[in-house]
């Protein structure tokens, strides 16, 4: 193949539709990430107002997955815009898709990494609430 390949339309709507839907799932993540955080700090003012302790093992809980969930979805952002590249550029199709590989294959590796951070995370808290009411 050289690089003056091209898609054919067909494709290039796929490549658009897929770019589309990862800019759909990361602003899912990006959203997440703001009502993980806005709950955490509603709770921790509330608690504050009834005059209790607040529980910052759970603030930080839910501080740390807002974080991981943000991570996740500007990592998807930085992909999206590759993807949008093959659909709507011509001439440059191949260096396009590899590019948009690359970051999506770095992208991946790094959601698999954070996901495992936030299940491990996630764990520990569980054993921590079995455990205090044990």
């Amino acid at each position: 193949m050289t690089g003056n390949y091209e898609f054919t339309p067909e494709q290039e709507r796929h490549m658009a539709r897929l770019a589309k839907t990862m800019r759909l799932t990361a602003i899912a993540f990006i959203v997440m990430a703001i009502v993980e955080e806005l709950v955490a700090i509603l709770k921790a003012y509330s608690v504050k107002q009834l005059n209790i302790e607040i529980e910052w093992g759970e603030f930080a809980y839910e501080s740390i997955a807002a974080l991981l969930y943000a991570f996740i979805g500007l990592s998807l952002w930085r992909v999206v815009s590759s993807f949008q590249l093959l659909a709507t550029t011509e001439g440059h199709d191949i260096p396009h898709l590899m590019d948009a590989i690359k970051k999506l294959t770095f992208a991946n590796r790094k959601q698999a990494i954070l996901l495992f951070l936030l299940a491990i995370h996630s764990a520990l808290y569980l054993y921590r609430l079995f455990k205090a009411y044990m």
